[in-house]
């Protein structure tokens, strides 16, 4: 259905993986509601209380996609980077946990890319179809716009939660000297 090269449904199902139970190892109900029911059914609240979106709102969200979109491939190779010299015994469990937090902020850096990718195509459609700068977009790609922005904001929330975990575990892994 999709050429190879470019479908990205293998990085959505492994972001959907990532959202398991860490008790349980199974897929979590509260993160599957959290990440992908709540910015649907937000967007759909939206756009039935009314909720215009104007070209000006539109330009920012496509400014700010666009700046996603230059950062974070940067990210991704910070974190190759760090896995390239994760090093050790590999039946270490702090190593094990290691690679897995990579793995999961790697599949988060994608997918949030995924979404950049998408909501400044959304907005660059939307922008191309008003006639005025002043009338609202379409309910359509209204609700796009409101339910992949909640949908990369939440994912970039869970980016930032992995890292700052990841950061603190080697912070507790290593015994640095002089640290100011």
């Amino acid at each position: 259905m999709f050429p190879e090269k470019i479908d990205v449904r293998p990085i959505i199902a492994d972001q959907a993986a990532t959202l398991r139970d860490n008790g349980t190892g199974k897929i979590s109900a509260t993160d599957i509601t959290l990440f992908f029911i709540l910015p649907v059914a937000l967007a759909a609240f939206s756009i039935l209380t009314g909720v215009r979106i104007r070209a000006s709102a539109v330009s920012a969200i496509l400014t700010a996609s666009a700046i996603f979109i230059g950062l974070l491939p940067s990210l991704l190779v910070l974190v190759l980077t760090f896995l390239m010299s994760t090093k050790g015994d590999q039946n270490d469990p702090s190593l094990q946990q290691r690679k897995r937090f990579m793995r999961e902020i790697s599949t988060h850096v994608n997918f949030c890319f995924v979404l950049s990718l998408l909501l400044a195509s959304v907005a660059t459609i939307a922008l191309i179809l008003l006639d005025k700068d002043d009338l609202p977009v379409g309910p359509v790609l209204a609700f796009l716009l409101i339910a992949t922005s909640i949908t990369l904001l939440l994912a970039l929330l869970m980016l930032i939660r992995r890292m700052h975990v990841l950061v603190a575990t080697e912070f507790d892994r290593y015994k640095f000297k002089n640290v100011a």
